[in-house]
C-alpha cells in the first residue's frame, strides 16, 4: 500500500473553546485500498506499527503534513499549526531529529506551527533519551504532546519527567462527561493538573454541543470531534476553512 501510494493525510480541525477559532489540524492517517475502499486506522495501524516499514511511513507522514500545512490560511491573523502522531520506531530512531529538521526545512513550515503527539508506549523510556530528545524538540521550537492521557498507568509519574506542552484527554472520557460523574471528575482532575504543570488541554471525540460547553466551562482549551468536523482529505479540509473564514468575514461586517 505504501509503495502503491495508497496512503493519505485526512485533518480533523482543532478548535480554541473560548473564541471558536481553528486553531490547527491533526494528520490522521487513512488507507485507499484498491478494493475496499477507504479503511480507516483500526484496520491496519496495529499492523503498520509493528511493521518493519514503519519509521518509514512515519517520515512520509511528517512531511507530506508540513507540507499541507504551510497551504493552510492564516485564521483571524494567527496561523495554523499541525499535529503529527509518532511511531515508537521513529521517536528512537537515531535520525529523529533530523528528520524533523528536514520536514521543517523543506516545507517551510515555522517549528512553533508543528506538534507531535507521543504515546505512553512511546514515552516510557528508562535510559533519558525520551527527555533529552523532547529537551532537543523544545529547543527547536516544536512543540509536543502527550496523547491519550489518563488511560496509562504512567501517565502521572510522566508528567514529572517529559517536558511537553499539552496533553489530550482521551474520547473514552469524554463521550459521557456530561452524565456520568466518574468521567466528569477525571477530566476535572486532567485540567487540574494541566493547569499546575503550564500545560495547554485538547480533549477528542466532542460529538455534541452539552459536551463542548461542558468541556469550555470547566477551561478546556482546545477540542476536536465530529461536532465539528470529521477528518477531512486535503481539499475538503481547505474549503470548510474557507466557509469559516466567510463566515468569520461576515460576523465581522455585520458587527
Amino acid at each position: 500500500a505504501f509503495h502503491d501510494g495508497e496512503f493519505e493525510l485526512h485533518y480533523q480541525p482543532q478548535i480554541h473553546l473560548e473564541t471558536g477559532r481553528p486553531a490547527g489540524a491533526e494528520a490522521l492517517l487513512r488507507w485507499r485500498h484498491p478494493e475496499r475502499g477507504l479503511v480507516m486506522p483500526a484496520g491496519f495501524i496495529d499492523a503498520l506499527a509493528m511493521s518493519g516499514i514503519a519509521a518509514m511511513v512515519g517520515w512520509w507522514i511528517l512531511d507530506r503534513a508540513c507540507r499541507d500545512a504551510v497551504t493552510w490560511p492564516r485564521i483571524d491573523g494567527r496561523p495554523m499549526s499541525v499535529s503529527v502522531n509518532l511511531f515508537p520506531s521513529q521517536f528512537g530512531h537515531a535520525d529523529f531529529l533530523h528528520h524533523v529538521d528536514a520536514a521543517l526545512r523543506d516545507s517551510g513550515l515555522p517549528p512553533e506551527c508543528l506538534e507531535l503527539e507521543l504515546t505512553e508506549t512511546i514515552a516510557l523510556r528508562d535510559d533519558g533519551a525520551a527527555a533529552a530528545t523532547l529537551q532537543a524538540l523544545r529547543h527547536r521550537g516544536v512543540r509536543v504532546a502527550y496523547d491519550d492521557f489518563g488511560t496509562g498507568y504512567a501517565s502521572l509519574s510522566m508528567l514529572r519527567h517529559l517536558a511537553v506542552d499539552r496533553v489530550k484527554i482521551d474520547r473514552s472520557f469524554v463521550s459521557d462527561v456530561v452524565d456520568d460523574r466518574g468521567d466528569a471528575a477525571i477530566v476535572r482532575s486532567i485540567l487540574m493538573i494541566a493547569r499546575n504543570f503550564d500545560m495547554q488541554v485538547t480533549a477528542e471525540g466532542v460529538e455534541s454541543a452539552p459536551q463542548a460547553d461542558f468541556l469550555r466551562k470547566l477551561g478546556c482549551d482546545e477540542v476536536q470531534g465530529f461536532y465539528y468536523a470529521p477528518a477531512l482529505p486535503l481539499a475538503q479540509f481547505g474549503t470548510w476553512l474557507s466557509d469559516y473564514e466567510r463566515h468569520r468575514a461576515r460576523v465581522v461586517a455585520i458587527s
